[in-house]
């Protein structure tokens, strides 16, 4: 997928997770007494709005570092695939094609346990 592509989505997905209550599930987490060091809480999105409930980081920030970090992440996951020998690569870049996109994934995966 081109990386424009690819980092436009996950730029709208983290705008989705936040719509979807991601502040507040951290919040909830925290005042259950779960620790912001908590290696739970190290997880991309967790970790970035952290830092907005206990320390007062401006909502907008905490957002743009999740993006940031999300970004990275998924540059670095695109760097480890590139160096594995057999990967198959699908361009799923057309949303409409699901179900097409679906059954080519699916023809790769059972050519790949055929034996």
């Amino acid at each position: 997928m081109d990386r424009e592509v690819l980092y436009d989505r996950i730029n709208r997905r983290v705008d989705e997770m936040v719509l979807a209550g991601l502040v507040d599930e951290v919040r909830k987490l925290l005042s259950r007494g779960v620790p912001p060091d908590a290696t739970s809480m190290q997880a991309i999105g967790y970790k970035e709005i952290v830092p907005h409930l206990t320390e007062g980081l401006p909502l907008a920030e905490a957002v743009e570092r999740l993006k940031r970090d999300t970004r990275r992440y998924a540059k670095r996951q695109l760097s480890w695939f590139r160096r594995m020998d057999g990967i198959e690569w699908v361009d799923v870049t057309d949303d409409g094609n699901f179900l097409a996109n679906l059954a080519a994934i699916h023809a790769i995966i059972t050519g790949k346990f055929k034996d």
